[in-house]
């Protein structure tokens, strides 16, 4: 998700505006709506073959979101949203027609919401924390270390859905505890040794890797229970 590997989906070769964009994970397939077209298309992401779910004569689709087995859509020339079986079929209206121009629109099932059950019980896992906060902004690490805090405190807010007031002690970091900068601290280390030293990372967690080479030995390195590489000895300069 980082803007790399990037190739063409779908190349329209007449006039189009693809607004809306939603796909199907389950069924891996991927729809569109093109107001220019006035049509609601769908690829088949396993083959490429793209079909018409539904074409209107004047209209002008703007926003699409899949929930369930349902297309939810709107439309410039229409005051509701509709929604239609993802498989086609006739559209119906949902809930009151007292809009104006509805633009996007998106959708949320809990059901659907995707989430890695390994880390259930932790309160918050922030891998490759340099993704998500900007190292080079930052010219002290205490303050670094603060925003980490509470990015990590926002992502247990929305999960817990508790009220709490960031900005009330974001100033003087006054509710950060000594645990929750340790935590940011390893979060960091973890990272960048993630990143920087993989390899050697990889080497003494094996086994039969030998510990007995100068550097090794002499610094005393070794990987602890959080996966993070320490150092229990020193560096010996001899003049």
């Amino acid at each position: 998700m980082d803007g790399s590997d990037r190739y063409v989906l779908v190349n329209f070769t007449t006039k189009s505006w693809p607004n809306g964009i939603t796909i199907d994970v389950l069924e891996n397939k991927l729809y569109w709506v093109d107001a220019f077209q006035d049509k609601i298309e769908v690829m088949d992401l396993k083959n490429s073959d793209i079909t018409v779910v539904l074409q209107e004569e004047k209209a002008h689709y703007f926003g699409i979101v899949l929930l369930g087995d349902y297309l939810y859509f709107t439309c410039w020339i229409k005051n509701y949203i509709s929604r239609i079986s993802k498989s086609g079929g006739v559209p119906e209206r949902v809930g009151p027609k007292r809009f104006a121009r509805l633009n996007g629109i998106a959708g949320y099932s809990s059901s659907k919401t995707v989430r890695d059950d390994s880390e259930k019980t932790k309160p918050c896992a922030l891998n490759g924390i340099s993704k998500i906060i900007d190292l080079s902004r930052f010219s002290l690490l205490k303050k670094l270390l603060r925003v980490t805090c509470y990015v990590f405190k926002f992502v247990n807010i929305c999960k817990s859905k508790r009220p709490y007031n960031l900005r009330k002690y974001a100033r003087h970091g006054k509710d950060i505890t000594k645990d929750e900068i340790d935590r940011a601290t390893r979060t960091w280390i973890t990272d960048i040794q993630n990143e920087k030293f993989s390899n050697e990372k990889q080497q003494l967690a094996n086994p039969s890797h030998d510990k007995n080479l100068p550097l090794v030995r002499q610094l005393r390195l070794f990987i602890d229970t959080e996966g993070v590489i320490r150092c229990a000895g020193r560096i010996h300069i001899h003049s």
